[in-house]
């Protein structure tokens, strides 16, 4: 319609123009005419008109193709290229609000100029009621601060939390980012802001968290029923072992052999059922992750093993077993006191308790790196290559028949391995079956290098 009114417009402007041309040629000659008196003049007034109107006939389309003819050419580019802009920004705004991010579009005064649809639907209005509002008046006190503060920071392109306000409904969580907007002479003129909606994230965050503090209090029922099954169960056993001893004691020189006999063999039995129940309260507090270590600097060759020995020499002696030590090294281990007793212990019961005969020798020294080393070597049944690849596995036994020859649960060295790996050493086995074998636990020269803590 543009362009058709504007062709109309130049086509008849320069008709009307030559008419008047040639309207005031004519005139002109009428009045010479008359004031003179010449009725000769050159020309007569018919003749007059008609070199009138042939004149306008061949100066228009001389003017149409010298001017007009340009001039429309020049209109119909302007036109194709403002229906082009026209075309080009209703693309943009379309895809502007097809965007799955809100964004905003912030005059200098904290107006809003522009939203896309995304945001609108965010917080539940019309574009249309956005526009000319303050921004921060969706927001809150604490997030129109964060607002200014995200806006002031633009330049490090960082996203930051707010929560929007929204029309009846629930808040939203989202992070956003602020840019802003300079004019050709670098003036900031405003700011755009992209909003991405991450309530749903906020949402699963919190159920997260809620789920872990029920994970927490299931493991703290956890390990205090652990702890009340340990003192129930250890109580009676303590007192049994107690008064064992007291008969020991008190009626030690009367009692026959045989009764004496007896006796040891309940006490035996009391130790390896508390080992017993250690083993399994144990186990499972590692299991849970309920363990607390308490990493020190220990001596071990001085502190830890004398104890240790001095327990299992009356068993090694009751079997006719020959318990040696040979302690060459001495150095202190930045460890957990009590799983390092776990772990000697429950070696040193394996070597003894599949030993027949022969002898366990317990040495602690330093190694070629410099490290402090623990072995107990034994000349017992020793282990084959086949079960040798999983005797760490909890509840593994090479032999779990019902009429195996030596008792056990499979968890000794479950927790030895598990200890280990808590306090930074390495065990490593060295065994061939009929022939004994070789433990050694190695300690890092550094105490703090790697450690688990």
């Amino acid at each position: 319609m543009i362009k058709e009114r504007v062709i109309k417009d130049i086509t008849i402007s320069p008709i009307l123009i030559l008419l008047l041309v040639s309207i005031s040629i004519f005139v002109s000659h009428v009045i010479v005419m008359t004031t003179t008196g010449n009725t000769h003049y050159p020309m007569a007034l018919t003749d007059l008109l008609i070199d009138s109107i042939i004149l306008t006939a061949f100066l228009f389309p001389l003017l149409y193709f010298l001017v007009f003819k340009p001039l429309l050419k020049q209109i119909s580019v302007r036109e194709k290229t403002q229906l082009q802009l026209l075309a080009n920004e209703r693309k943009f705004r379309d895809l502007v609000d097809s965007m799955n991010e809100g964004l905003i579009v912030q005059n200098i005064e904290g107006k809003i100029t522009y939203v896309n649809q995304c945001f609108a639907d965010m917080i539940n209005l019309q574009k249309e009621e956005l526009i000319d509002i303050d921004l921060a008046s969706l927001l809150d006190k604490t997030n129109s601060e964060n607002l200014v503060r995200i806006i002031e920071n633009n330049e490090n392109n960082s996203k930051s939390e707010l929560v929007w306000k929204v029309n009846k409904g629930n808040d939203i969580y989202s992070l956003v980012s602020a840019s802003k907007i300079y004019d050709e002479n670098n003036i900031n003129v405003g700011r755009i802001l992209t909003i991405t909606d991450i309530t749903k994230r906020k949402e699963a965050e919190l159920k997260l968290l809620i789920a872990n503090d029920k994970i927490k209090e299931a493991d703290n029922i956890k390990s205090e029923f652990l702890s009340m099954v340990s003192h129930e169960i250890r109580t009676p056993i303590n007192v049994v072992f107690g008064f064992t001893n007291i008969i020991k004691e008190e009626y030690g020189e009367t009692l026959s052999k045989e009764l004496d006999g007896y006796i040891n063999s309940v006490k035996n039995g009391l130790n390896r059922l508390i080992r017993t129940i250690d083993l399994i309260l144990n186990t499972a507090l590692e299991i849970s992750d309920l363990t607390k270590y308490e990493y020190n600097n220990i001596d071990i060759s001085n502190d830890i093993l004398p104890g240790i020995l001095k327990d299992f020499e009356p068993i090694a002696k009751e079997k006719g077993i020959s318990l040696s030590h040979n302690i060459s090294f001495n150095k202190k281990v930045y460890a957990d006191e009590y799983s390092i007793k776990q772990i000697l212990t429950h070696l040193l019961d394996n070597a003894i308790k599949f030993t027949e005969e022969g002898k366990v020798v317990f040495s602690a020294y330093e190694n070629t790196n410099n490290e402090f080393e623990i072995s107990i070597k034994d000349t017992g049944i020793g282990i084959s290559e086949a079960y040798s690849h999983k005797m760490f596995n909890i509840f593994s036994q090479e032999d779990s028949s019902t009429t195996r020859k030596y008792d056990g649960n499979g968890l000794g060295l479950f927790l030895v391995k598990k200890y280990c790996e808590k306090n930074n050493a390495k065990i490593s086995v060295l065994s061939e079956k009929g022939q004994g074998s070789s433990f050694t636990l190695s300690f890092p020269s550094s105490p703090y290098k790697n450690h688990p803590k």
